[in-house]
């Protein structure tokens, strides 16, 4: 018997709130207003698209490719601050940190085994 995900660690689910997070990604620096610093607005802008693509992918709906990209765009996110050197403008810092956590964190929830009920 298959159990299938229901709530936040939903198929679904993580799709959705990856498409935010690729969409936030694209308009943030404009928001948050570090949009005249093109190594973080560069940065957003790259793995927004990054992330729209890997979630709107036709390829290998089966697997769980989806899932490890999303871990990994996520941790990228996560340290770029500190990588490409922008952990001196806040907004960027913060934002980055925010949607690092929540992008790494949604997709491992998609490849974590499905508990038995």
């Amino acid at each position: 018997m298959t159990t299938e995900r229901t709530g936040f660690d939903s198929p679904r689910t993580t799709l959705e709130l990856g498409v935010l997070v690729g969409v936030w990604l694209l308009v943030s620096p404009f928001i948050l207003g570090f949009s005249g610093y093109s190594v973080p607005t560069w940065n957003d802008a790259i793995i927004g698209l990054g992330t729209l693509v890997a979630m709107y992918s036709p390829y290998g709906r089966e697997t769980d490719w989806r899932g490890y990209a999303g871990v990994l765009l996520g941790l990228w996110v996560l340290i770029s601050p500190w990588v490409l050197g922008y952990a001196h403008i806040a907004p960027a810092l913060w934002n980055s940190v925010v949607v690092g956590i929540i992008l790494a964190g949604a997709a491992a929830t998609r490849l974590a085994p499905a508990p038995h009920r």
